[in-house]
């Protein structure tokens, strides 16, 4: 819980989950939480067509709480039905070794790469040759890569929390699966249908459109001359 002085206080938080959490979580006022959406850089839009076969993309830090063992054991499943799938892990972190050994047990290390860190303008080439952008995360307060993924004509399959139901409309942009036993048919879903994939792609480009930094600056200047004026 916030102190006192700090819950009248106007708040700025970038999306309607995280200001939830600051009402209903930490008691600060509704009408002094502000939500201002973030901004995309414009160089995130389409580019080529999607690799084929289908290419799953995993872009995040390798901690316990983005839950990309869970992702792995779903495509997993999925590769079972979806002849050629293959995804790409981008990020580093704590859990690489385990996720590493996970994909040699499940004996699926030919169809899975580790590509680590990598550059802006590699991972903007990912988002655009993935069939789909995909997490199994448990926590998050925006989920930023998928909102980029989008911007590039990349849906999404998300697990249904908080964070990714500011990045994903739900069956327009991409789908929010309900948990990680659900994960495996939305990456069916998406990456063994190519209707459907181009259906929610050119739905992930205009959903994306919304998110642009002028508006961004505009809204968030709005909530501060509001506060000075006391208005």
């Amino acid at each position: 819980m916030a102190p006192p002085f700090y819950r009248s206080t106007p708040v700025v938080t970038l999306s309607r989950s995280s200001a939830e959490g600051l009402v209903t979580g930490l008691g600060h006022r509704l009408d002094r939480v502000h939500v201002v959406e973030p901004g995309i850089d414009r160089r995130y839009q389409p580019g080529g067509t999607p690799e084929q076969p289908p290419l799953v993309l995993s872009v995040g830090r390798l901690m316990p709480s983005k839950r990309v063992d869970l992702l792995i054991r779903a495509f997993a499943v999925a590769l079972r039905s979806v002849h050629g799938l293959r995804l790409e892990v981008i990020g580093e972190g704590p859990e690489e070794d385990s996720l590493r050994r996970l994909v040699t047990d499940l004996d699926i290390a030919p169809s899975v790469s580790f590509r680590g860190r990598i550059t802006d303008e590699a991972l903007l080439d990912a988002y655009r040759r993935a069939t789909l952008v995909a997490s199994a995360s448990i926590s998050e307060g925006w989920g930023m890569t998928i909102t980029e993924a989008a911007a590039c004509g990349t849906p999404a399959v998300v697990c249904d929390i908080a964070g990714h139901r500011d990045a994903v409309l739900d069956g327009v942009s991409g789908l929010l699966v309900a948990g990680p036993s659900d994960l495996a048919a939305g990456l069916v879903e998406v990456a063994g249908d190519k209707g459907r994939r181009a259906d929610l792609s050119a739905g992930a480009i205009a959903f994306a459109s919304r998110f642009d930094w002028d508006r961004t600056a505009t809204e968030a200047f709005r909530v501060l001359a509001s506060t000075v004026t006391g208005r």
